[in-house]
């Protein structure tokens, strides 16, 4: 398929270009390039990167969900024991720390990604007395997930970050098998997009909630 990257006529043969949700590219819906056999190559270029357009629709983007379809039948199968949840907070005070720490949205990573080296968190000492230390890194996540919202960026407006007194971490649990499962408490610190998903470094931190859920500090 030639065009150019949008779904108006290419500017050679005048045929439309099958291809869905056009991206502005510098204020333009439509960027014409020239049209040979490599949509988007110059004399000058070779090797042109994909177009935003031309990401959505290749072979990998395309074959995402086939591929969480796949890793689903893992988690049916009893091969992924541990739930992932995307925790989102606000604190009642100014900034984060300050009242009491609430629960205002929750998105499970589905289908449940492979949890690596969990064993790797240990009680190291501390102070006041020991406290979970250590990472663990989360593999096969779903390619779907934006950038944005693996970083804790739920609204637009936090682009820039979590701000105050909003919070956000990872909660890592086991699926129930053994009966009330402890439930980690993690945060973000490194992310790699892979051809068919997300490979995820976390860090463990203090304070988790209890066993039924019940944010920490808060009464059951």
């Amino acid at each position: 398929m030639s065009g150019c990257g949008c779904a108006q006529p290419c500017e050679c043969t005048g045929q439309p270009v099958d291809e869905t949700e056009p991206v502005p590219v510098d204020g333009k819906v439509c960027a014409p390039a020239p049209c040979t056999d490599d949509p988007g190559s110059t004399a000058s270029d070779p090797f042109p990167r994909l177009t935003p357009g031309q990401a959505r629709v290749s072979v990998a983007n395309r074959t995402a969900r086939q591929i969480d379809r796949a890793r689903q039948q893992l988690v049916k199968q009893g091969f992924r024991p541990y739930n992932v949840d995307l925790v989102f907070t606000k604190w009642t005070g100014a900034t984060r720390g300050d009242g009491t720490e609430q629960e205002y949205k929750r998105i499970a990573l589905t289908p449940s990604p492979k949890v690596i080296d969990l064993s790797a968190v240990t009680l190291g000492p501390v102070a006041t007395g020991v406290m979970p230390m250590g990472s663990i890194r989360l593999d096969k996540v779903s390619a779907c997930y934006t950038s944005d919202i693996l970083e804790g960026r739920l609204d637009p407006a936090h682009a820039a970050g979590t701000p105050e007194p909003f919070g956000f971490y990872y909660e890592v649990y086991e699926d129930g098998r053994n009966g009330t499962a402890e439930r980690m408490k993690f945060r973000l610190t490194a992310k790699n997009k892979k051809p068919f998903g997300w490979s995820l470094l976390l860090e463990r931190i203090s304070q988790d909630a209890a066993r039924d859920g019940t944010p920490a500090g808060a009464s059951s």
